[in-house]
């Protein structure tokens, strides 16, 4: 099948917006000639709001390494120049796919009760699209999918296994809420990993959206595991080792060995570039970390060991994405999807953020930034041996039940961050609570400040603002309008016992949306709210509905008004009734489907009787979303 890549001349920036190169030539290998497609658009609410004329990238990615390429990554010696260079630009030249909107699917503003025309925008941490299952049937199928998880948890439950307490009935709602979603951020996405099945995530995730798309290496996993050139020569008997080389043997030709981040969208892509963080942690360093005094350890301890050991290429960074949209301001919305590193300290996640600030100060138009920024308090976020196991290498089943027998890894992870000292975890949902050294520790806190002091060239500010009338459950305080908050901080993204059964450690808040609105104070009420964030959600219940949850994290979303919202009721109960009640539609030319009562979250008292002239209303889906 013939690649498709975008040409640059040898002296251009890979670091630099494609838009801002000039125009370029698509060339189609394989096949002479080339492809060059001019699009224009004209959409609005009311009327035409035409773009300027303009040369969208059909297909573009940059050459991927072969097999052997891969292998001498792995190993702890210099890299000729060749490779080097193969690398750098691996890691920096991102992969463009505008073929949604070529072929013809054209975006619809999502009507928002209380708003009007939005952009909602969704973030989930895909935990390497391990589920991509999963999620392509609740999109394509959502009672299909529902029938599935009611069968997982009847089978879990008769064989013994402890399945988390949820109401089935709010799942359906928050499909919808997700798969209505205008643009998806993602980390943690696989492109040809063994783990994945070799499937190219983003690429199959925008088939099924109907969606534009971009995505950016941030690492290759090279590890020696991964790449089936290391042995099990350590005293195993015959049928251990074969086991174990049948678990980790992979399909050369396949393998691409790809992990980054992606952007989803409805709209065309303007413009994209990766720009790497120069501060982290160096994840290549775990080449050279080999265990002490070999002769003398016992074999089922130096595989494990081994196995814990995560060698990578690469480096945390973000992904700058600009899209299209005639209603916004400008005429364009700047997607940062970033990453932040978990193995280190919040001093560095603290300089990673000013990096990402720093390319974002000159952007005229509003900004969302979105991802996993690991806000746990410490150089690390607690998982089960097992967990941690199958998010390296695939194979739950194997990774529960002989892996862990077989490795004999158990013996030796005590030493590991994420399962020493548990008790130490602390509850950590508010990393935007005060920093109280001795009396409660918050090391995020600076994190948060810092963000809220930043401002964009234009004087802009990030929202900070958090008014309970702009949220769907009526709660107020910092950030409370972009991310979902709860009695005590905010709703967890990530929450480990979810992993562990029965042991409760701890819950934290690492996924976050920040946006840049039309206000110079992050916190002036008295502001604009256009393309202000509104009613942030945490999906949970769609996330843990089956046995073994879908992803580690649980995925979010905020809607941006494009105008000045004037709708919004007086109170929390007016807001919520009028949320739940009659939700959002599509303006386009879609089905409809009722809107089903067991379909709405329950809603106050004095709620119901406007609930219930709301109830035979409908929600329109654009058919190109499901």
């Amino acid at each position: 099948m013939p690649g498709i890549h975008l040409t640059r001349n040898k002296d251009d920036d890979l670091n630099k917006p494609l838009s801002a190169l000039g125009e370029r030539t698509m060339k189609i290998t394989g096949r002479k000639g080339s492809v060059c497609v001019l699009i224009v658009t004209a959409m609005s609410l009311a009327g035409a709001v035409p773009l300027r004329a303009q040369n969208y990238v059909r297909d573009s990615e940059p050459k991927l390494l072969s097999y052997d390429e891969l292998v001498q990554l792995s190993l702890p010696q210099q890299l000729s120049p060749e490779l080097a260079e193969k690398l750098r630009v691996i890691t920096t030249t991102p992969f463009i796919n505008n073929e949604a909107y070529v072929v013809g699917a054209k975006p619809r503003p999502l009507e928002v009760a209380g708003l009007g025309p939005s952009l909602r925008v969704a973030f989930w941490n895909i935990e390497r699209g391990l589920q991509l299952d999963y999620i392509q049937l609740f999109l394509k199928d959502k009672d299909a999918f529902m029938a599935k998880v009611e069968e997982e948890r009847k089978k879990a439950k008769a064989s013994g296994k402890s399945i988390r307490d949820m109401d089935l009935e709010k799942i359906p709602r928050e499909i919808e809420i997700l798969a209505a979603a205008d643009v998806w951020i993602l980390n943690e996405v696989d492109w040809g990993v063994k783990r994945t099945g070799y499937r190219e995530i983003v690429r199959e995730l925008g088939k099924t959206l109907n969606m534009n798309w971009a995505y950016g290496v941030e690492f290759l996993e090279i590890d020696p595991k991964q790449l089936g050139t290391e042995a099990f020569d350590d005293g195993e008997d015959k049928e251990t080792q074969e086991r174990l080389r049948e678990e980790f043997r992979v399909d050369k030709d396949r393998l691409r060995a790809l992990h980054g981040n992606a952007v989803l969208s409805r709209y065309p892509i303007r413009s994209v570039r990766i720009v790497p963080f120069t501060v982290g942690y160096d994840w290549f360093k775990e080449s050279k970390v080999r265990p002490m005094e070999k002769g003398k350890r016992q074999a089922s301890k130096l595989i494990g060991e081994d196995l814990m050991r995560e060698v990578r290429r690469g480096q945390r960074m973000t992904l700058y994405v600009d899209l299209d949209i005639p209603q916004a301001p400008g005429q364009r919305v700047t997607i940062a999807a970033t990453h932040l590193e978990n193995r280190t300290r919040p001093k560095t996640r603290r300089k990673q953020l000013e990096q990402l600030l720093k390319q974002l100060r000159d952007v005229p138009n509003p900004v969302v930034i979105a991802g996993d920024m690991n806000t746990s308090g410490g150089d690390a976020t607690p998982t089960s041996i097992e967990n941690m196991l199958y998010k390296r290498y695939g194979d739950l089943d194997f990774w529960t039940t002989k892996g862990i027998q077989l490795t004999g890894v158990g013996m030796i992870y005590t030493g590991a961050k994420a399962v020493r000292n548990l008790a130490g975890f602390e509850y950590r949902v508010d990393p935007t609570s005060a920093n109280v050294p001795g009396v409660s520790p918050n090391l995020e806190r600076g994190f948060f400040n810092n963000l809220e002091k930043f401002r964009f060239a234009d004087g802009k500010a990030i929202d900070f603002r958090g008014v309970e009338t702009r949220t769907t459950n009526g709660t107020a305080g910092t950030l409370a309008d972009s991310n979902q908050r709860q009695s005590l901080g905010f709703t967890p993204t990530y929450a480990p016992e979810l992993v562990w059964g029965k042991v409760r450690v701890a819950r934290f808040r690492l996924d976050w949306i920040f946006v840049k609105s039309n206000t110079k104070e992050p916190r002036d009420t008295k502001g604009s709210y256009a393309f202000a964030p509104h009613f942030p959600r945490t999906l949970i219940d769609l996330n843990n509905c089956p046995p073994e949850p879908i992803s580690d994290h649980s995925p979010i979303t905020v809607d941006l008004p494009f105008g000045e919202p004037t709708a919004l009721g007086t109170s929390p109960a007016d807001r919520l009734t009028s949320l739940r009640g009659c939700y959002d539609t599509r303006l386009s030319n879609t089905r409809t489907r009722p809107l089903k009562p067991r379909q709405a979250m329950s809603v106050p008292s004095r709620g119901v009787e406007r609930w219930k002239d709301c109830r035979n209303s409908t929600t329109r889906w654009p058919s190109s979303s499901i």
